[in-house]
C-alpha cells in the first residue's frame, strides 16, 4: 500500500475514533446513517453519567447538534422520529427549517454547523422511554446526519 493510502487510512481512523469519543461523552447517542455528512457533538443538559436523557414533561428542552457537512446544500430540512419497540412515529416539528434555527444555508462541503432542535413537551405526555431519530436532511432528501438519541420522558 502506497504511503498515501496509509496516511489516510490513518486520518480516516483518527476521525472515526473522534467522533465516537464526542458521542460516547454524554448518552449512547449512535449515528443511524448518516450519508453525507458527520456528528461532531450532541449536547443535551442533563445526560451526563445517564443511559437515557431524561426529558420533563411540560418544559421545551433543546438539542444542539454540531455536525460537518460533506456534501453542497441549498436547504436543510430536521425530521425527527421517535421509536418505541417497533413502533416508529414522526414527530412534528414547529418549523423543519434548520436553515432557520442555526444553520448557515447555503451549506458548502467541509463546512461545520450547530442546529438547534427544540422539542416541545406537554403535560399530558406519557413517561416513557424512546428512541429519537434526528434525521437531517438536504434538498435530494439525503441524510447529511442521522442520530439516534436514547430519551426518556420523566414527570
Amino acid at each position: 500500500m502506497g504511503l498515501k493510502k496509509v496516511v489516510i487510512s490513518v486520518v480516516c481512523i483518527i476521525l472515526v475514533l473522534g467522533v465516537s469519543s464526542c458521542l460516547a461523552d454524554s448518552v449512547n447517542i449512535k449515528d443511524c446513517g448518516s450519508e453525507t455528512g458527520q456528528i461532531v457533538k450532541i449536547e443535551l443538559a442533563g445526560c451526563e453519567g445517564e443511559d437515557r436523557c431524561p426529558l420533563k414533561q411540560g418544559t421545551n428542552p433543546s438539542i444542539l447538534v454540531t455536525f460537518k457537512s460533506n456534501t453542497n446544500s441549498k436547504t436543510l430540512k430536521a425530521v425527527v422520529i421517535g421509536t418505541v419497540g417497533s413502533n416508529k412515529h414522526k414527530y412534528d416539528l414547529k418549523n423543519p427549517n434548520a436553515c432557520e434555527l442555526g444553520v448557515t444555508c447555503p451549506i458548502n462541503s467541509g463546512d461545520t454547523n450547530t442546529y438547534t432542535l427544540n422539542l416541545f413537551l406537554i403535560k399530558s405526555y406519557p413517561t416513557i422511554s424512546i428512541d429519537l431519530e434526528l434525521h437531517l436532511k438536504d434538498e435530494n432528501d439525503k441524510d447529511v446526519i442521522c442520530a439516534s438519541i436514547p430519551v426518556k420522558v420523566v414527570p
